[in-house]
């Protein structure tokens, strides 16, 4: 079956936008196509859609979303009767627990039970850009009531209760503005994504972990979000300055730092937070140099689709598939993904050799009370400490509160001291909340047992980052540690620095597959192994 044209999934971006009736008519045309049993993925979606039949419905509207996220408790199918931009209050209320809504609203909706659809119903739902300030850790829908497993994050987000969500399909119209994610699960198992249009995200459009017989069918994935106003810092700000609000809170003793008290390095930058959130949403930039972004970009890693094991994927790229991991990608456009790392210097106090833990809550790196890291190097260093109103606030905390992770020579340097040199460590290819950059790409497969791709398209994926590592490259699909890759009837193209890449022991069969205008086709490393039949493309690289 030849690749799905660009206009086809083009049209799907309107169709989807338009009326329930026409969607109706794109999935007959859709499942008339599936009738050739030669062009069949699997059965995993029709089985999924065959059992959510006939479930009670309950109409969605933009009121429902005015306290916060829209939690799915109970099975069920939900439909958005209206566009909704989510917009909730800046602090989450008393009937929203914490854990896991200590950060603030992570998501728009929630799905914590068995059995549910989330019919879009043509409408779009997304992040206002007030919330996309408050909250730079988002995804327009969560498969789950936390965003994190326990024991993982940058804050202790408690048990995943009632656990992964198990048959769910998410259907039928646009997910919009999203400072994270578009749909975000961790373990989901039987899940259908299909019939959707996901644009204007910053990191990823999809991201699973540890997937079980999860399908992604007819989804257009179209443009990261540009401008992205602010820089990493704006959040880490405004994870800080909560942080250092609820342990003033839990006190009445006065400390200070460096001849300041909590309160005044508290207001110190409240002001400054205030006064971005005033600019960004008056249209204006940031005054404050620290926010600004000047590039534009998002300042680290993004994708069109990540399917990752279980856990998160801010580690080194996986070198072990995890057994019964399964995902099916079928007529899928993946179009205009980029970004623009920053190279970030982050410090250790444990030599190179070890292996150092370097992310979350037990990460041994020099950071702030939610694994965000402090680049010393921005701050003076090796030569004397140049405060700025988050370093302010992070020191404090990791002096007088215990957050965070500073060797005690960190903070003697920051209070007038010499600076450590030979006690401190620089751990390179990482981004600001200590994430190992593995390069931007179209889709990542990281991990995985079974893998079928039909009739993908990735196109123009660019990376304009200068931190002269593995996070500046752009690829158009990325797969490691996937032990049964096929991608058929696909085509890639306009991918920075390769085609198709496969690594730690990958085995990818591409059929029919063409990618073309990309300096590098095809590459894999010495331990995975890359089949193709009757493609088009110029060249296979081992590297």
């Amino acid at each position: 079956m030849a690749t799905t044209s660009r206009g086809r999934l083009a049209g799907l971006a309107n169709t989807v936008a338009r009326q329930h009736k026409e969607q109706h008519s794109h999935i007959s045309r859709f499942e008339n196509t599936l009738a050739d049993q030669s062009a069949a993925t699997d059965d995993a979606a029709e089985s999924v859609v065959a059992v959510l039949q006939n479930l009670p419905v309950t109409m969605l509207h933009a009121a429902d979303f005015a306290q916060g996220t829209v939690r799915l408790r109970f099975s069920g199918k939900y439909v958005l009767a209206e566009d909704v931009e989510f917009d909730p209050p800046a602090v989450p209320g008393d009937a929203y627990s914490r854990p896991p809504y200590q950060l603030g609203f992570f998501a728009a909706v929630t799905v914590e039970a068995p059995n549910v659809v989330l019919d879009l119903g043509g409408h779009t739902l997304r992040q206002s850009k007030r919330h996309a300030l408050r909250q730079r850790f988002f995804s327009v829908i969560e498969l789950s009531d936390q965003p994190f497993l326990q024991g993982q994050g940058p804050s202790d987000f408690g048990p995943d209760e009632p656990g992964p969500v198990r048959k769910c399909i998410v259907e039928n119209g646009v997910l919009g503005r999203s400072a994270h994610h578009g749909v975000h699960g961790n373990e989901p198992i039987d899940v259908v994504l299909r019939n959707l249009v996901i644009t204007d995200f910053e990191v990823g459009a999809i991201h699973l972990n540890n997937p079980t017989r999860c399908t992604i069918q007819n989804v257009h994935v179209h443009k990261t979000r540009r401008p992205v106003p602010v820089t990493a810092a704006y959040s880490q700000a405004v994870f800080a300055r909560d942080a250092l609000r609820s342990a003033l809170a839990r006190t009445d003793a006065v400390h200070t730092w460096r001849g300041r008290t909590g309160q005044e390095i508290l207001a110190a930058i409240d002001t400054e937070i205030q006064r971005t959130e005033i600019e960004i949403l008056s249209n204006q930039i940031a005054s404050n140099p620290l926010f600004h972004n000047t590039r534009g970009e998002l300042d680290g890693n993004c994708y069109g689709i990540v399917v990752h094991k279980k856990g998160v994927a801010i580690g080194p790229m996986a070198d072990t598939p995890l057994p019964g991991t399964s995902v099916f990608i079928v007529d899928v456009c993946v179009e205009d993904i980029s970004s623009t790392p920053e190279k970030v210097c982050v410090y250790t106090d444990v030599p190179l050799v070890e292996n150092v833990s370097v992310y979350g809550a037990g990460g041994r790196v020099v950071r702030g009370p939610v694994g965000d890291v402090l680049d010393l190097s921005t701050l003076g260093a090796p030569n004397v400490y140049a405060p700025t109103v988050l370093s302010e606030v992070q020191f404090y905390l990791g002096k007088h509160h215990g957050r965070g992770y500073f060797p005690e020579s960190v903070l003697t340097w920051a209070n007038g001291g010499a600076f450590p040199s030979g006690s401190l460590y620089k751990i390179p290819g990482l981004d600001s909340m200590a994430h190992t950059m593995k390069g931007t790409a179209g889709v990542f497969l990281s991990g995985l047992s079974k893998v079928v791709v039909d009739r993908l398209r990735v196109s123009d994926v660019r990376n304009a980052g200068n931190t002269n590592h593995r996070g500046d490259v752009a690829v158009g699909l990325l797969a490691t540690a996937c032990l049964n890759t096929t991608v058929r009837d696909s085509h890639i193209e306009g991918a920075k620095s390769c085609g198709v890449e496969c690594r730690n022991g990958s085995h990818v069969m591409l059929e029919r597959t063409v990618v073309a205008n990309v300096p590098v086709p095809v590459m894999h490393d010495a331990s995975s192994h890359v089949t193709s039949k009757e493609c088009g493309h110029a060249k296979l690289l081992v590297q």
